[in-house]
């Protein structure tokens, strides 16, 4: 009964593990907040200038298609002159374009590298404080294991994910406010609305 008890109880433990809930998000704003402590740190302002930069980007993807569809206009027409001005217009918005790239890997990078600082700084005070660094690594079969790695290479990891799904999870929202927009001067509001409710249906069927 006992070994079945232990083992009911591991297997407790091991469901637990990845559950999103309150204590997982209570933690999750705790190092946010620690990472950006307020509104007018520089980690917030990179996260913010993050944000314009994917906003510019997709501005100038919408201005490249609007180049491409000319171009295949002008080419159908079989208008040289027109063709060259585009081909040359292409070629000037590729350099500022390959630039938004770099910066995006950029900011991404240093913010990581900021929130990185502040995580690290705050583990640091905690750790050096009432011998928290003693009980961690002496006292006891909880202690941790190579705490002193954990600090440096876990909050590394922490906060370059961190980073990265900010970026990632931002980007779709961008191309998705100004594609409806860019739909909507085309077709009218009824053009987005009447595509995203189809899909809208059509994800509920396949879902049944």
């Amino acid at each position: 009964l006992s070994t079945l008890g232990r083992t009911k109880h591991k297997e407790d433990e091991d469901n637990k593990k990845g559950i999103l809930n309150a204590l997982f998000l209570k933690r999750l704003f705790y190092v946010l907040k620690t990472g950006m402590p307020s509104f007018w740190c520089r980690e917030t302002a990179f996260a913010l200038l993050l944000a314009t930069v994917l906003f510019i980007r997709t501005f100038m993807t919408l201005f490249i298609n609007d180049i491409i569809g000319s171009f295949v206009h002008h080419l159908t027409s079989r208008d040289a002159k027109g063709c060259r001005q585009l081909l040359l217009k292409l070629l000037t918005v590729g350099v500022p374009l390959s630039l938004l790239n770099a910066s995006l890997k950029f900011f991404t990078s240093a913010l990581a590298i900021f929130v990185r600082e502040k995580i690290t700084f705050k583990c640091h005070e905690m750790y050096m404080q009432n011998m928290n660094y003693y009980k961690a690594n002496k006292i006891g079969t909880s202690k941790l294991e190579a705490a002193d790695q954990l600090i440096a290479e876990d909050i590394q990891k922490f906060s370059t994910t961190l980073c990265e799904v900010y970026s990632n999870m931002l980007k779709p929202v961008v191309d998705f406010i100004i594609f409806s927009i860019q739909l909507a001067r085309w077709l009218g509001i009824r053009g987005p609305l009447g595509m995203y409710a189809w899909f809208s249906f059509a994800s509920w069927v396949y879902s049944l």
